[in-house]
């Protein structure tokens, strides 16, 4: 009878370590985008710029592009004529799978809607001569 336990209980534990490592090898690996990362607010806007204290453009466009996991780079379109607006680089943070936002940013505050595509945006003057604006706009 202890023979027979004996194996008993090394096959079990021989079971759960098969098992274990069977579960192990066969889960999903995903090498695509993070979905804690700030990567889905990268991409070409189109919307109003609103320069403070001067002019509004429809139809602008605003490039946001990736500097690293926390910062994205917000520039207008080269060679129009609101481009002279003030290149920023936000630190941003996923907000669980409904925005990509600002939280302290000397530079402005930034929003992206996840489930609308769209972007909110205003720029803070931090040098002399610099032009702020904001922006509202969606995913080109």
């Amino acid at each position: 009878m202890n023979k027979f336990m004996k194996r008993n209980s090394f096959l079990a534990v021989l079971f759960f370590v098969c098992a274990s490592v069977l579960f192990a090898s066969c889960s999903k690996d995903d090498d695509g985008p993070s979905a804690s990362g700030i990567d889905e607010a990268v991409s070409t806007y189109v919307g109003t710029l609103k320069v403070f204290g001067g002019k509004e453009y429809y139809n602008a466009e605003i490039n946001v592009t990736k500097v690293d996991d926390s910062h994205l780079k917000i520039t207008a379109k080269a060679g129009e004529e609101y481009s002279v607006v003030a290149a920023k680089t936000m630190k941003v943070e996923r907000n669980y799978n409904v925005s990509i936002n600002t939280l302290v940013e000397p530079n402005g505050t930034f929003l992206y809607s996840i489930a609308d595509k769209n972007i909110v945006m205003y720029t803070q003057k931090t040098q002399e001569g610099e032009i702020t604006y904001s922006f509202e706009g969606k995913k080109k």
